[in-house]
């Protein structure tokens, strides 16, 4: 058979249907060196889109689906002072034989569903909405059917974790690894000193600043940091050690081991405590400089409230949590609300080890949502429900300095009573063969239409 090349359309040819989803990181156009305020995208996000959707017949145009994935953080993404979904529905509008229907935007903000609802309801030229979604992207980490990570031979690792909960008497109360030098880290570490706790747990701080929520870590206090625990800061850093040795998967340091299966390196930290402290990524505080209070002598961080949580004075703006003094907030923070898990999580999920979270709020809630069991039948777990951050995290560390009280009797009693929890939330990490999504069906108004496990 004689075909006229020319005319012969081989891109349709051979194209899969998987190729009509096109996958676009973010972080190709905004950068890395600022997470929230970013350069206007608009021009080149703009023409990727055009071009991918014009290598297609006019026929198949409207099959192609642009997924716009900023999974790996939660932070908002701001152009020119509007959330990242104006641009987004501008180039719909300017795209021709493009749909808004026709774009997704994918977050590690598991409320970002929440937030777009607002962000219509004050955009009300936009008839059309396009799809966001709340990915937990680092789940991937720590769930051994996603994994199709390959070592230096180019052959598939495996992943090493705990499988006995035999009860037994421990050195520790609890664990707490920190590396990235948080302001909320920095004030636990403050508040585990004020209440003698340090030698309680085994406890890192591995990167150091002065900056806590309260207040500024004394020159005492500085002295004492950092604690390493297992790393030697005269041989690595403490990013290369987590994440070039302890959790090679995250990064590109697995094409460089010979092994077979990834060695659990925070089994000594899970067989000696009884309960991990988590310090997450995000506590519900943008990452952004306006959040500094502006006040005089005051060099605390805001931050925002709404209408539904004023302050003590009634107001809403972005509050300092140290002078409790109130400025006013962008615009685009009327909205902010930024929901964030990680690997931190994931990893005692699969390890089975108990947890209790500084975090964002409802963290326990949605964990409960997704179908895992949190701890709630073995101690209080209702500072998830605090809205102001502080608040929620004196509460936790109450709760830390409570548990630390207990017997050896009374940890075994604890430990019997959380192995159906834990061989559950393992049993769910070893089952999990996709990316856990929030998707709009979740939700009612951009509401988590709740379920709990």
């Amino acid at each position: 058979m004689n075909y006229n090349w020319d005319k012969f359309n081989y891109k349709s040819f051979y194209r899969h249907k998987d190729q009509y989803n096109y996958v676009i990181n973010m972080l190709d156009y905004t950068g890395t060196a600022n997470h929230v305020y970013v350069k206007d995208i608009t021009s080149n996000l703009t023409e990727t889109i055009y071009q991918h959707l014009n290598s297609f017949l006019l026929e198949d145009r409207h099959k192609v689906k642009f997924i716009i994935q900023h999974g790996l953080e939660s932070d908002p993404c701001i152009v020119n002072g509007d959330w990242i979904f104006a641009v987004l529905h501008n180039i719909a509008d300017s795209v021709q034989d493009l749909t808004p229907e026709q774009i997704t935007f994918e977050t590690g903000n598991w409320n970002i569903n929440k937030v777009y609802s607002s962000w219509l309801q004050k955009n009300t030229k936009y008839k059309n909405p396009i799809n966001v979604i709340g990915a937990f992207e680092l789940i991937r980490l720590y769930a051994p059917k996603l994994w199709d990570y390959q070592n230096k031979a180019g052959l598939n690792v495996d992943l090493d974790y705990r499988t006995d909960f035999t009860p037994k008497v421990k050195p520790y109360v609890f664990t707490t690894l920190n590396r990235a030098p948080h302001m909320h880290r920095l004030e636990l570490f403050i508040k585990l000193k004020e209440l003698n706790l340090l030698d309680k747990g085994m406890c890192s701080f591995n990167e150091v600043k002065s900056d806590a929520l309260s207040r500024e870590l004394t020159q005492e206090e500085l002295n004492m940091l950092p604690i390493t625990l297992d790393v030697d800061l005269d041989k690595t850093s403490p990013f290369d050690h987590i994440y070039g040795e302890t959790m090679p998967q995250a990064f590109s340091y697995m094409e460089q081991k010979e092994y077979n299966t990834v060695p659990n390196k925070f089994l000594n930290f899970f067989e000696n405590s009884y309960f991990t402290l988590v310090t997450e990524t995000k506590i519900g505080i943008p990452s952004v400089d306006d959040i500094y209070c502006e006040s005089l002598d005051c060099e605390g961080i805001c931050w925002p409230t709404f209408d539904w949580h004023r302050n003590k004075s009634g107001e809403t703006g972005l509050e300092c949590l140290r002078c409790h003094t109130v400025k006013d907030k962008p615009e685009w923070m009327e909205i902010y609300d930024e929901k964030f898990i990680t690997e931190k999580t994931w990893r005692n999920m699969l390890n089975g080890h108990p947890m209790i979270w500084i975090g964002t709020r409802y963290t326990a809630k949605m964990l409960q949502h997704l179908g895992f069991k949190t701890f709630n039948t073995l101690w209080d777990e209702s500072y998830d429900e605090i809205r102001n951050p502080l608040d929620r995290f004196n509460v936790v560390t109450s709760l830390v300095n409570k548990l630390c009280q207990k017997t050896d009797e009374e940890w075994l009693e604890i430990q019997e009573k959380a192995i159906p929890i834990l061989e559950h939330n393992q049993n769910k990490m070893r089952q999990l063969d996709e990316v856990i999504k929030v998707t709009k069906n979740m939700t009612h108004n951009g509401e988590i239409i709740w379920k709990t496990s």
